[in-house]
């Protein structure tokens, strides 16, 4: 056995009672083990080699983990989506069946669902009031009729005989049995 020197051995002892303290305090302990397994990989203590592969196993547990969650909440919103999107197909068929009761072309349906997406409406009812109040009907056309109805036979047109006279292409007594009528409803 080697002789060593008291100095030697006064820095053995001291070195001693700095490793018992880092031993007895878990945090030192920890940060010590962790220096040591740095510096000599090859000789790892059994507690460090037990903490190495525990710490592989639960982050491999977590990441098993980690995925089978996501993958149930990719499929939540998979479920969810294509049920929003199940209940949107039917709203807007629903909204298309609305237009046609109205009475909407299908070239008046491609406007009023180009005027939803530029405005923002989701509903064809509210999309088909808006459409309306910004291009209004236009005004009915203005008939020919202006209080000279020929073809009713009343008292004052001379009956069925006048409207007879006309179709056989008698003018003259057509005119003499309408005139009269005609002119006093004008004079009213």
């Amino acid at each position: 056995m080697p002789e060593i020197s008291e100095v030697e051995y006064a820095e053995l002892m001291r070195l001693k009672g700095v490793a018992e303290k880092i031993n007895a305090n878990p945090k030192a302990r920890e940060i010590f083990q962790r220096s040591f397994a740095e510096a000599l990989p090859d000789q790892l203590p059994p507690e460090i080699r037990i903490r190495q592969e525990f710490d592989e196993r639960f982050a491999a547990l977590e990441k098993k983990q980690t995925e089978f969650i996501e993958g149930q909440q990719s499929k939540q919103t998979e479920a969810q989506t294509t049920a929003q999107q199940a209940d949107f197909n039917r709203q807007f068929a629903a909204g298309r069946a609305y237009l046609k009761n109205a009475g909407v072309t299908e070239e008046g349906q491609k406007q009023i669902e180009d005027f939803m997406q530029a405005e923002g409406i989701m509903s064809h009812k509210h999309a088909l009031a808006a459409w309306e109040k910004e291009h209004p009907a236009p005004p009915p056309p203005v008939s020919g009729h202006y209080g000279f109805d020929f073809f009713t036979p009343t008292p004052d047109t001379g009956g069925d005989e006048a409207l007879k006279a006309l179709l056989e292409g008698r003018d003259d007594e057509f005119l003499s049995r309408t005139l009269p009528g005609a002119i006093a409803a004008g004079r009213q």
